[in-house]
């Protein structure tokens, strides 16, 4: 490469990132809102003196930060935020959180998981090569899909009822097994950010640029038994989770509490 094409590339990497770093600051700064136009490709070639290319660039790394938005003609915009708020969370689909939106949840299918994944497995305590009951479910706002749940349980809690839809919404509805030995009495969430995969995007509708947020929910029966694992997948412009958890109030040292000091100097 010659002299004269490696300076045309630093001059265009630093045009390129001046677009990126001028929208950006904008956007937080409260200049462009959400829902706002940016200027044009050629509005931004002609301030910036870069090639299309270069503003194609640096637009498309503001969609992969998850600032914009494209509309196909319509050129690039503020991604915007109206979130389906949930309060008191459990998990999203406590039935007695408070939602902000019409949710309808639809089953997609019911049916027997022969080969359930190795962290289903794992924690339903199944025997390789033993089936997992699967509920997959879709659930809409305002018509639009913004969460996949599936649920697993192990095939021995509901051998007579496998298969059986009713089986599958009593679940969903309350989260009680008929079986009263097997009652939930504790959950653990893990909560990861993550991209989409393709399978998601489309399911979703996801604009290029918008995360998922997976949760996947451990629940325990009395015996410390794994009963149910639930795996939530939800767009990531559209919840915001707000959980709310109830403190214990500070109890008075007695004489018969040890406390445990961390010494931290190791001088």
């Amino acid at each position: 490469m010659n002299q004269g094409k490696m300076r045309n590339s630093r001059e265009d990497r630093v045009r390129y990132m001046a677009i990126v770093d001028d929208i950006r600051v904008d956007i937080k700064s409260g200049r462009l809102n959400e829902g706002d136009r940016i200027p044009s490709q050629s509005q931004l070639m002609a301030r910036y003196t870069v090639t299309r290319q270069t503003v194609q660039k640096a637009v498309a790394a503001l969609v992969a930060e998850g600032l914009l938005i494209t509309r196909v003609g319509a050129g690039a915009y503020v991604r915007g935020f109206n979130p389906i708020v949930r309060h008191n969370l459990v998990s999203p689909d406590d039935p007695h959180a408070v939602h902000t939106n019409s949710d309808t949840e639809t089953t997609l299918d019911v049916d027997l998981d022969l080969s359930p994944p190795p962290t289903v497995v794992a924690a339903l305590s199944l025997n390789n090569g033993d089936p997992a009951l699967r509920h997959h479910r879709r659930v809409t706002t305002d018509g639009r899909t913004v969460r996949l749940a599936t649920s697993w349980y192990p095939h021995d809690r509901g051998a007579s009822v496998v298969g059986s839809c009713a089986f599958a919404d009593r679940h969903a509805a309350d989260g009680r097994n008929a079986d009263r030995r097997h009652q939930p009495v504790r959950s653990r969430e893990t909560v990861r950010c993550r991209m989409p995969d393709t399978a998601e995007r489309d399911a979703l509708s996801l604009s290029p640029g918008t995360p998922v947020a997976e949760i996947t929910r451990h629940t325990y029966d009395e015996a410390g038994r794994c009963i149910e694992v639930h795996e939530i997948v939800l767009d990531g412009s559209a919840h915001l989770l707000v959980y709310e958890l109830p403190l214990e109030p500070l109890r008075e040292p007695t004489s018969d509490t040890q406390t445990v000091g961390v010494n931290c100097d190791r001088g």
